[in-house]
């Protein structure tokens, strides 16, 4: 059986840390789970155009090191890159927006975990 967690409750700091844990403890597995569908696709993503680009400027350092620093520091602004911090910003909010959406839909289902479907639905 579900417990039901009230989610808008006035709590104090430690309240707020202990409520957090027993929410987590009881719901790891879906959240988990949103983490890998929603979010780990733009880390991946990310990761690997940002350490692309940041690969390039290092490189692009060691060239001629008679050149001016400014130079070789607006070098690793490439489209790759921009790309790359486009994906973190989309991953930390997709992030916090999957975690809004899952403690909505359990709220109004009455402490009934929501499946993965109806939070994407939601979600796109």
């Amino acid at each position: 059986m579900n417990q039901l967690y009230p989610l808008r409750r006035i709590r104090d700091f430690g309240q707020t840390i202990s409520d957090t844990i027993q929410f987590l403890k009881a719901h790891w597995k879906n959240l988990v789970v949103l983490y890998l569908v929603f979010v780990v696709p733009f880390l991946l993503v990310a990761t690997l155009l940002g350490a692309d680009s940041l690969t390039g400027f290092v490189k692009y350092l060691g060239v001629d090191s008679r050149q001016a620093g400014l130079n070789k520091i607006w070098g690793v602004f490439t489209p790759a890159f921009m790309i790359a911090i486009l994906m973190y910003f989309i991953s930390a909010v997709s992030y916090a927006t999957v975690i809004f959406i899952y403690m909505r839909l359990y709220e109004e289902r009455g402490g009934v975990s929501p499946k993965i479907s109806d939070v994407g639905a939601l979600f796109f």
